[in-house]
């Protein structure tokens, strides 16, 4: 039986965005749903220091280069892409006219960064490449193929990276399951998916600042994250959160 207490917080949260707990993670009732559901996303909150170091990293980077090549001006004539400009044109158009040009900057999303290395920008033939080897080198400088560490990775290949730390992020900010994948079927599963997510965006930063890659180690994060992803702890936490969204024992007036 669903009580007040659940019957509210379903209704804000939404049933289509806890059905992906009773497909993926057999969550019957509505108290396992919404005790899956804020369990996860207390383990989502990990990501977020890591994800806000990579942009800060790349973004700060890539910005030095291009003022090296175009001027600090750059934003204004370098973006190709319809959507590229839009961005641009979205972070100067609520900035008062005295605003700095690190104001502009910083408002530019991640996803703008992630599209500076898509293929125009690789392309020598055009006026916007930037991607030479020594920018390269700057930017990423610990991007080494996986298949050969002797070797640079390619920016095509950190770009299809990129792309998934994008989609990580946008799944974050939106509140998505990041645990969710083909096969999982159980939060064993789950939790492998956060992990191996997390190693990942780990390793992104890694090819960016070896800096803050030690300082991301250094801060507990991740003895943190692994403490909670053991499943004992999880189904604990969980038990926890079901204790409390059965404590109002009053029927909702919908069941």
């Amino acid at each position: 039986m669903i009580n007040k207490k659940q019957q509210n917080l379903l209704e804000l949260i939404s049933e289509p965005r806890l059905t992906y707990y009773e497909k993926y993670l057999n969550c019957k009732t509505g108290a396992e749903k919404l005790s899956a559901y804020f369990a996860y996303q207390e383990l989502s909150s990990y990501f977020l220091p890591i994800i806000q170091l990579i942009e800060i990293s790349m973004r700060n980077a890539l910005d030095r280069e291009l003022i090296q090549l175009y001027g600090p001006d750059w934003y204004l004539f370098i973006p190709q892409s319809d959507t590229s400009k839009k961005l641009v044109r979205q972070a100067t158009s609520t900035l008062p006219q005295n605003a700095s040009r690190n104001d502009v900057i910083s408002r530019l999303t991640l996803g703008f960064w992630v599209y500076m290395l898509d293929a125009d920008y690789r392309n020598t033939s055009l006026d916007c490449y930037i991607w030479s080897p020594d920018i390269q080198s700057n930017v990423f400088p610990y991007a080494y193929s996986p298949l050969n560490p002797k070797l640079k990775m390619s920016v095509k290949a950190i770009f299809d990276n990129f792309q998934r730390v994008l989609d990580l992020r946008n799944r974050l900010f939106h509140h998505e399951p990041i645990w969710k994948a083909h096969h999982c079927n159980s939060h064993q599963k789950a939790i492998n998916n956060i992990l191996k997510n997390y190693t990942f965006l780990k390793n992104v930063l890694k090819w960016l600042s070896q800096e803050n890659y030690d300082l991301s180690s250094d801060t507990f994060q991740d003895k943190y994250l692994k403490r909670a992803c053991r499943i004992k702890n999880l189904e604990k936490r969980m038990s926890k959160l079901m204790a409390y969204f059965d404590e109002d024992s009053t029927p909702s007036n919908t069941e």
